[in-house]
């Protein structure tokens, strides 16, 4: 894995052989057991959760050219983790569960917090009313 320079935040990149290019934040590992890792995809756009120890057995060594073909991406993560440092608190109008702007996806339709019951504003009737 990669080391990505960014402020105050220890993020990581790395290449897993079947699940692809991905973002390792250690700030995102709120709440998960010992035993799993919150990854963002960065082919994928979205977050996912892993077993650890399965992941750490099937990484890709990174080099510059590798660097070099995912560059946009990342580029890409970090505007937009810039962006969400300014970070919204909420819960989820669904299921209750607290969310927040740096942990959870925030989807490109509403611009709300997308829960992982896969809630956001784009099904709460009284948001479409408003």
């Amino acid at each position: 894995m990669k080391k990505i320079d960014f402020p105050n935040r220890e993020i990581w990149f790395g290449i897993h052989n079947k699940a692809g290019a991905f973002i390792y934040d250690k700030s995102s590992q709120v709440g998960l057991s010992e035993k799993k890792v919150k990854l963002f995809k960065l082919d994928e756009q979205k977050t996912g959760i892993f077993i650890k120890d399965i992941l750490k057995s099937d990484l890709t060594k990174i080099d510059e050219s590798i660097l070099e073909k995912y560059k946009s991406k990342i580029d890409t993560f970090v505007k937009e983790l810039t962006n969400r440092l300014k970070k919204r608190i909420t819960h989820c109008w669904q299921c209750k569960e607290d969310l927040d702007s740096m942990n959870f996806e925030i989807c490109s339709q509403c611009k709300g917090i997308k829960c992982e019951c896969d809630a956001c504003f784009c099904g709460w009737v009284d948001y479409q009313n408003v």
